[in-house]
């Protein structure tokens, strides 16, 4: 991986955190006025990321510790430690495969996780069989680990493993359209590779605004989203 690669990685993962941690008191408003948005910026009460960015941080721990051997596995087992922090308010649990993110406190700040990924996590760690259709943001929203593998094992290979990571908590078909479209599209920013879905992405350009493409509850809508308004700004701050 370039130097230049691996900087817009972790600029990646830190505007994302950053995005997080703004969006989470908003989550559930409509017609959110963007003066709110700024106050609570400028504002010097504590901000928190929320499962969105921990989820995230699981799977990346997981891929650098596995580095090309990664699997649906590890990251299964990751998300599994992940689950733990949201269920038990401890760091003091003894884990099969302790990651160092377990003794972070901040893993254990529960900020509106998603119910679906909480309720598969809980089946898997029970070795039970996850059983849902649905295809909600949560099978997005941890998918950046993927593209840092892309150096290391290839397109194809990340995104299978991110397919299957989506999987593991939501069995809706449409998730692998969406996390299609969200590796295709941050390849193209961070490796500029032209994306296979290149038409399906320069189309989200004739929505006037954000709210015309839905709600961003489901995985599909999310991608769209996040896709339109970096397609629609000409700085982060606007985006």
């Amino acid at each position: 991986m370039t130097t230049n690669t691996n900087e817009k990685i972790s600029m990646a993962l830190w505007t994302s955190a950053l995005g997080d941690t703004i969006g989470d008191p908003f989550e559930f408003d409509h017609g959110i006025d963007p003066s709110d948005v700024k106050s609570f910026i400028n504002s010097t009460e504590p901000i928190w990321f929320t499962d969105d960015t921990q989820m995230t941080l699981f799977g990346l721990e997981a891929v650098q510790n596995h580095g090309t051997n990664t699997s649906v596995g590890d990251i299964e087992k990751a998300y599994v430690c992940w689950y733990y922090t949201q269920s038990y308010p401890s760091t003091d649990h003894e884990f099969f495969e302790k990651p160092s993110l377990l003794s972070e406190e901040l893993m254990y700040r529960r900020r509106a996780p998603g119910l679906t990924c909480l309720s598969a996590l809980n089946r898997i760690s029970a070795c039970m069989t996850v059983e849902n259709d649905s295809k909600g943001c949560g099978s997005v929203m941890r998918l950046l680990p993927f593209v840092y593998m892309i150096d290391k094992v290839g397109y194809d290979r990340a995104e299978i493993l991110a397919m299957q990571s989506g999987y593991l908590t939501h069995k809706h078909d449409e998730n692998d359209h969406a996390i299609r479209l969200y590796m295709e599209f941050a390849t193209m920013c961070l490796y500029n590779r032209i994306p296979k879905s290149q038409t399906q992405i320069t189309e989200l350009l004739k929505y006037n605004s954000i709210d015309q493409i839905g709600a961003g509850w489901t995985a599909m809508e999310c991608v769209e989203m996040a896709i339109w308004s970096v397609l629609s700004s000409h700085s982060l701050e606007e985006c």
